[in-house]
């Protein structure tokens, strides 16, 4: 049983403490989109460099929309293997693989790296159908 507190849990407050051992519990979506980083490939074309932004805009929708809220916490598992934000520094890498649109997103969770395809989404339901479906 911990009778006192490590060295340099000592020194945060309660709420400092609580985050650092378990993480953020109610997950914002809002706070979850400012998070992504779009790593975008310098070899491709613009035009397709217009698809994977597009994709990415479209991911963020699908972050923000309220058909999406259930699944955000098993989102995070998929891409952090977390399902809460145990760092006010996380920052969750956005990447795109020669898939095709109709395959399920991937997700590295060793590099917090969600892996979208190169190719255009038909609309937003079709990649929250998928997203959802990568999360269950």
């Amino acid at each position: 049983q911990l009778t006192s507190l490590p060295e340099p849990l000592v020194h945060m407050t309660y709420d400092e403490r609580k985050l650092t051992i378990s993480g953020k519990e109610v997950i914002d979506a809002h706070d979850l989109v400012s998070r992504l980083v779009h790593e975008l490939p310098m070899e491709y074309t613009d035009d397709e460099k217009d698809i994977m932004l597009a994709n990415f805009e479209m991911l963020k929708a699908v972050l923000k929309s309220v058909e999406y809220r259930p699944y955000l916490e098993e989102f995070l598992k998929f891409v952090i293997a977390s399902a809460s934000i145990l760092s006010p520094s996380l920052k969750i890498k956005v990447a795109h693989s020669n898939m095709g649109a109709d395959c399920l997103p991937t997700s590295h969770t060793c590099y917090q790296t969600l892996f979208l395809s190169t190719e255009a989404y038909p609309d937003t339901e079709s990649l929250c159908r998928l997203l959802t479906q990568s999360a269950e």
